[in-house]
């Protein structure tokens, strides 16, 4: 047995992984309830978007959709310092409630291949 596993001291870390914490204290994840906070989303995947010229400029710029509110989706913002960078929408899909960008995509991929 080594005086660590004894003393249960951790081993050091290595520089990238300390990094990686001092990085990962900054980040909050936030469920989205308010309708603002949304609208603040939608104005980050329409810039994201247009970044990349996914799509043409709009005359919202904000890209919210239906399935944003619907109840069984679940919308966080990735904040870094308090800045909004990211977005993640999760589906909870069931036999009885199938409504989702992932199952309405798989259904349009069955139809064409």
């Amino acid at each position: 047995m080594t005086n660590r596993a004894v003393t249960g001291e951790n081993p050091p870390l290595s520089n990238f992984a300390r990094q990686l914490l001092q990085f990962l204290d900054r980040v909050e994840y936030r469920r989205i309830v308010h309708a603002e906070d949304l609208e603040e989303i939608g104005r980050l995947r329409y810039r994201s978007y247009r970044t990349r010229n996914v799509m043409h400029e709009a005359e919202v710029p904000s890209i919210v959709d239906d399935i944003d509110r619907d109840s069984h989706a679940f919308v966080y913002g990735v904040h870094v310092d308090g800045q909004l960078v990211s977005t993640l929408r999760v589906h909870h899909i069931t036999p009885d409630h199938r409504r989702g960008t992932s199952y309405a995509l798989s259904r349009i991929f069955l139809i064409l291949f």
